[in-house]
């Protein structure tokens, strides 16, 4: 039996990537689904991009993007854009 988190990641992963839903789910998705649930469709690209670098932290992984939001330069910012525009219709179609 999966969790509602599971399913929401689910949902905001399907919306991203044409992976199979059997594949293992990446943490950040659940991060993602949690930030959905917290702030719905008022969730900015800003949150995104902290969810990404909390659960870059807590997969040990270095990058140099993990700095504040203002901190990237614009070509780097749009990279949330496709998760923040998923983000925003799974919440839409959950409300």
């Amino acid at each position: 039996m999966s969790s509602y988190l599971r399913r929401d990641a689910e949902r905001i992963r399907a919306l991203v990537e044409s992976e199979s839903a059997a594949a293992e789910i990446d943490p950040v998705f659940f991060v993602y689904a949690v930030l959905m649930r917290a702030k719905g469709t008022a969730v900015t690209a800003a949150d995104v991009h902290d969810a990404w670098a909390a659960a870059a932290e807590i997969g040990g992984k270095s990058s140099a993007h993990l700095v504040p939001w203002d901190a990237l330069d614009g070509t780097t910012q749009q990279r949330d854009a496709p998760f923040l525009a998923a983000i925003r219709a799974a919440a839409a179609a959950g409300e």
